[in-house]
């Protein structure tokens, strides 16, 4: 989840500073996360995940004011072969990673 939140900075335009230069702080904070299986292949074995995610994308500059503080909710439902369900679980879980670095990005350049 963090690196689709950096690639998400990234690509709105801003960049990623770890010095005594930065200006503003990220704060990504996961409210809620849920996987429900919601099919199974042949095999008995989870292959439809739905998965939806509450995040809180918190940006403050060094003196503590808040610039952004948005709520960003997303569902998806990820379909595999069934042949591993944790597997399954990790490509759904990448699924709502991009969905969360599009929105990320789209929060910080409506915010510009």
């Amino acid at each position: 989840m963090t690196k689709s939140i950096s690639d998400g900075i990234l690509q709105s335009g801003n960049k990623l500073e770890c010095s005594d230069n930065t200006k503003y702080f990220v704060y990504a904070d996961v409210v809620n996360l849920n996987f429900i299986p919601l099919g199974y292949s042949a095999a008995q074995r989870a292959n439809v995940y739905k998965v939806s995610i509450d995040l809180r994308l918190k940006v403050e500059d060094r003196h503590g004011n808040v610039a952004i503080d948005q709520m960003i909710k997303e569902n998806t439902q990820y379909v595999g072969a069934g042949l591993r369900s944790d597997i399954e679980k990790i490509y759904a879980f990448e699924e709502i990673g991009e969905l969360i670095k599009i929105r990320t990005q789209a929060v910080l350049t409506k915010n510009e």
